[in-house]
């Protein structure tokens, strides 16, 4: 969630590697593993008992 906000406010010389395609390719993808992650993290120990 960090680099998305830090994609979305710094500007475009400050970006460097953050930048991989459009801006909002690149929040929509940080976003995206950013809520499967937090996902993941939350099933994965239920998933063991």
């Amino acid at each position: 969630m960090l680099a998305a906000v830090f994609r979305l406010v710094l500007p475009k010389d400050w970006i460097g590697m953050l930048a991989v395609r459009r801006r909002w390719v690149d929040l929509t993808v940080l976003v995206g593993m950013a809520c499967l992650l937090i996902v993941l993290a939350w099933v994965a120990p239920q998933l063991s008992t």
